[in-house]
């Protein structure tokens, strides 16, 4: 089964605020391991950041503005996560804020049955990959702590066999086979 793990970072805490999506990170999971394809970009908001968002993510005004704006990757990232599940740590805020980049486009907004928290460790783990593999370092020197992605994985995947029998709460569809 195919799965994206996904992750946003905003200007904000409400789009409707005018607060936009800065950065998106997906990683790939096939049977629940990393396939080692990814999209990520950084994203022009085409507003300043907030000193409390700048606070959260440290990507700041000067740094975003050299990036692409949403309407230059939307076409490579809806083909990136093309119909498969999504696992996100915070679905409903990441979902808002893509869905309100994409009607902002005149673009069909995403279903909110494709965001799917399997278990608690599934989400944890969505939350570890993304950190992992794109938030390494904070343009402008603040050093965010790295994880040691292949130890890591492997202890999830221990914690995920012993917990294989625990009912599986699901706010989704399981995705589709790959």
């Amino acid at each position: 089964m195919r799965e994206i793990v996904l992750d946003t970072e905003t200007t904000g805490l409400d789009p409707a605020s005018g607060h936009r999506v800065v950065e998106i990170g997906c990683l790939e999971l096939k049977g629940r391991i990393p396939t080692g394809r990814t999209f990520h970009c950084y994203l022009n908001p085409e507003r300043d950041m907030p000193d409390e968002a700048f606070r959260v993510h440290g990507l700041s005004t000067d740094f975003l503005k050299t990036h692409q704006t949403f309407d230059r990757v939307v076409d490579d990232f809806l083909h990136f996560i093309a119909d498969d599940t999504l696992v996100i740590h915070n679905a409903r805020f990441d979902m808002k804020f893509l869905n309100f980049e994409l009607t902002r486009l005149d673009r069909p907004a995403l279903a909110m049955v494709r965001p799917v928290g399997v278990r608690r460790h599934h989400v944890a783990l969505a939350a570890d990959l993304v950190e992992a593999h794109f938030q390494p370092f904070v343009p402008g020197g603040r050093q965010r702590q790295q994880v040691d992605e292949g130890s890591h994985m492997q202890e999830r995947s221990q914690h995920q066999r012993r917990r294989d029998d625990a009912p599986e709460p699901s706010c989704g569809e399981p995705g589709r086979p790959a």
